[in-house]
């Protein structure tokens, strides 16, 4: 590096087992790596010859790589990490690749690799290379083309003793979504057959209409979690499929057809988190008397299946989630769960007043003992009336003792932010805060995406999930001041 750093430097003399401590949580949250020059594990090699020795020699800083073929300059660092200056080229990905994963030496491996254009294949050898580690995989992602996903399923093979998360999407334009969920893509039932340790699957469309024959009731005993879409009017394929992981706490479904193929209810006794986001019909033929968090969308007749599963379970429900994208009776699922302690309310749709919600929340009778409360507005509500109702919600909470902490953000998808509340709004506020509450206030702007238009990059998005529908995308969240002058 330069001479200007001194062996005295009280950065170069901290202690080895610190220094690697604190390389550690340089590391992204989700521990998914892209490899950059500007970002950790590469960035520290750059600072000097001892902190250089110190990265190389650390397994945890190397076992995890995050690849985007769709934008060149998330892996631009591998081959900075070799000393060349240049982007790597589709030759000497495989080799740049290998190099860094080797130095995770016998840790187990997380590896995410996204291609969202289904016309392009990943570098050659890239797929063998995934291959050799199949003993050392801990956690795979992959959202590629169906092509490369069927070359994966040919030629790997188990047992794949560390694998703890299998995450797989075909890649796939998301306007004919329609389309997605054909042809079924089937994938090596190795995977589940062969990875003793398996915790959580997550599948894409046409992977889990391809689900693998032959797995029987209760086969899958160490899936704990399950993410998947299912297409199919009748989903007795689908209760049929759910039957075989007797273990699942943390279900999250995509589907907007009811369950039919079903004469009586499902009872799950282990599920405790359930997350709807497109129907809540599946709700109809389900009992789940130990769930404790429920995130579900409520639009027409929906509220009424997700009332019945409510009562129909007796479940303590601590945690619900409520995207609302049409008239609802969605106050109607409020009555019947007292014991929600936090409650997310998410409004896509303004045809109703935003008071008509607010008004709901006021009332001492719903949500009782309620101690966190978030509210998510889309476009076209008036900020003024959001803010006057949310203050107002907040003041009635608080002198009933109950609520701690309460966040609204205002969504939006043009240059200029909503405008904050006004100077006489921020004083109430900050009256709140003084009694103890914790408040914020934020805007989040999205970024639409039309026709398999790529998104732009983000560097610090830590959230990335390679399931998570694109729109709306947060492109940047900016809390409000709250200025103590105000």
């Amino acid at each position: 590096m330069t001479r200007t750093i001194k062996s005295s430097s009280p950065a170069l003399n901290v202690p080895y087992e610190l220094t690697f401590k604190i390389f550690l949580l340089c590391l992204p949250r989700n521990t998914r790596v892209r490899p950059n020059r500007r970002t950790a594990p590469l960035l520290l090699a750059q600072i000097c010859s001892r902190w250089r020795v110190i990265t190389f020699s650390l397994p945890e800083l190397w076992n995890s790589l995050f690849l985007d073929f769709d934008r060149r300059v998330q892996y631009d660092g591998i081959s900075a990490m070799l000393g060349f200056e240049s982007y790597p080229v589709e030759a000497t990905i495989v080799t740049l690749v290998d190099c860094w994963l080797s130095r995770a030496a016998s840790y187990p491996l997380s590896i995410t690799i996204t291609c969202t254009d289904p016309s392009r294949s990943l570098p050659p050898n890239l797929i063998q290379l995934l291959a050799s580690k199949s003993r050392q995989l801990g956690r795979l992602e992959l959202r590629i083309s169906k092509s490369d996903l069927e070359i994966l399923n040919d030629i790997i093979s188990g047992p794949f003793p560390m694998l703890q998360t299998l995450a797989f999407s075909v890649a796939g334009p998301v306007a004919v979504l329609a389309d997605h969920f054909r042809p079924r893509t089937s994938w090596n039932r190795e995977f589940l057959l062969s990875s003793p340790n398996l915790k959580a699957l997550r599948l894409g469309p046409s992977l889990w209409e391809g689900f693998p024959s032959g797995i029987t009731d209760g086969l899958i005993t160490s899936v704990t979690a399950v993410e998947f879409p299912t297409k199919e009017p009748d989903s007795a394929k689908f209760w049929n499929i759910l039957r075989a992981f007797p273990h699942i706490e943390h279900a999250k479904i995509w589907t907007r057809f009811g369950a039919g193929g079903v004469s009586s209810n499902v009872t799950t006794i282990g599920l405790k988190t359930l997350v709807l986001p497109h129907g809540s019909f599946v709700l109809n033929h389900l009992r789940a008397p130990y769930l404790s968090a429920l995130d579900v969308s409520v639009g027409g007749e929906e509220s009424l299946a997700i009332t019945s599963f409510l009562r129909r379970s007796e479940c303590t429900l601590t945690s619900l989630h409520i995207r609302i994208w049409a008239r609802s009776g969605w106050d109607v699922c409020l009555a019947v769960a007292p014991s929600v302690i936090e409650f997310t309310l998410t409004l896509n749709s303004s045809n109703e007043s935003p008071q008509t919600y607010f008004q709901v929340l006021e009332n001492p009778n719903i949500l009782p003992i309620l101690r966190t409360l978030k509210m998510r507005f889309f476009p076209d509500y008036d900020c003024a009336q959001v803010y006057d109702g949310f203050f107002s919600v907040l003041g009635s909470r608080a002198r009933r003792r109950s609520l701690i902490d309460a966040e609204l953000v205002l969504i939006h998808s043009q240059e200029e932010p909503p405008h904050p509340p006004i100077v006489e709004d921020l004083r109430e506020v900050h009256s709140l805060r003084g009694n103890g509450m914790h408040i914020v206030l934020g805007t989040q702007r999205t970024r639409k995406k039309f026709h398999g238009d790529f998104l732009p990059y983000q560097e610090d998005a830590d959230g990335y999930d390679i399931f998570d529908t694109p729109t709306p995308l947060p492109v940047c969240f900016a809390p409000f001041q709250l200025n103590s002058s105000a």
